[in-house]
Order: C-alpha cells, then structure tokens, then sequence
C-alpha cells in the first residue's frame, strides 16, 4: 500500500489532500510471514517476521512514489515549487 499526505501548517484541523494505492501484485516482495503459506504456489518464508525483497521494493518506490506525489499535487492544485519539504515514512505493521 502507498500513499501520500499533503499537509501545511493551519489554524484549522485537517488534510489538504490525499493520494492511497496498492499494487497486489507486488505483494511476494513485501510481506508479514505466517499469514500464508504460499504466494500463488512459491512457499513463503515463515519466521513470523516482515519480510522484503529490497531491491524490487527500491525499484518500485523510486518509480513508484514520485508518480503518487505529482497526483497529490495536481488533485490539491498545487505546484511543485511551493513544497518544501518531503517527508517520506514506512510504517509496517506486523
């Protein structure tokens, strides 16, 4: 799952925007183990913890989240330029 927050500081509570997607098919390259024993028939690791193909995930972060940033900068109607700050986090849950 990605996704991006647009935020800015305000008097008033809340988001400018939002940008969520997920790409399943993804889904061999970053995983929980013992949720499944398998990905479409390839045994998955089972150690009870995250698990990540690191370049495949580097591969699609870096082609991947630029494109969600421009989609969150267009449905907010906001340029580039007037960003200052990009703040990316990764937050797996296990």
């Amino acid at each position: 799952m990605e996704g991006a927050v647009l935020v800015e500081k305000s008097s008033k509570a809340g988001f400018l925007e939002c940008e969520v997607g997920s790409q399943g098919q993804y889904g061999k390259h970053l995983y929980s183990t013992n949720l499944a024993k398998d990905w479409e028939g390839t045994p998955l690791t089972s150690n009870g913890k995250i698990v990540q193909n690191g370049r495949e995930v580097y591969k699609w972060a870096v082609t991947e989240v630029p494109k969600g940033i421009e989609r969150l900068l267009r449905k907010a109607d906001i340029q580039m330029e007037n960003i200052d700050w990009f703040i990316l986090i990764v937050r797996i849950y296990e």
